[in-house]
């Protein structure tokens, strides 16, 4: 990091994006633990290990939502003179489209639509 904001990107806006990141996330495993909990109640092979595993998912999905949020404040609160090198930075993440978002190059996870199904 350093402050010298043409070395490289802004840390606030990394973390923003990151926040957001997060909440897409968060909003996936809420529709991820309304499906399970659906095909549960359905098959009617619903024990109570099913359930404690579905609160599990439920208690990941409100961490997921609060670190969107937690980061999120971190970067409206952060001076934008303060940057990072968000190539690197972003290097570690196996993800290529989350890699591209958070390192703020065109990606495809902007548009895609947040029904969209890859089989």
């Amino acid at each position: 990091m350093t402050g010298n904001a043409q070395s490289g990107d802004a840390l606030a806006d990394a973390l923003v994006r990151a926040g957001e990141a997060l909440r897409q996330t968060a909003a996936r495993l809420s529709r991820v633990e309304m499906a399970v909990g659906e095909v549960l109640m359905q098959s009617g092979d619903a024990g109570a290990s099913h359930f404690a595993d579905l609160q599990q998912l439920d208690l990941s999905t409100q961490e997921v939502s609060a670190l969107a949020e937690f980061i999120d404040r971190l970067g409206r609160r952060t001076p934008h003179e303060v940057t990072i090198d968000l190539t690197s930075a972003a290097q570690p993440i196996p993800l290529h489209d989350l890699a591209t978002f958070l390192g703020r190059r065109p990606s495809p996870l902007e548009s895609q639509a947040e029904d969209d199904i890859f089989f």
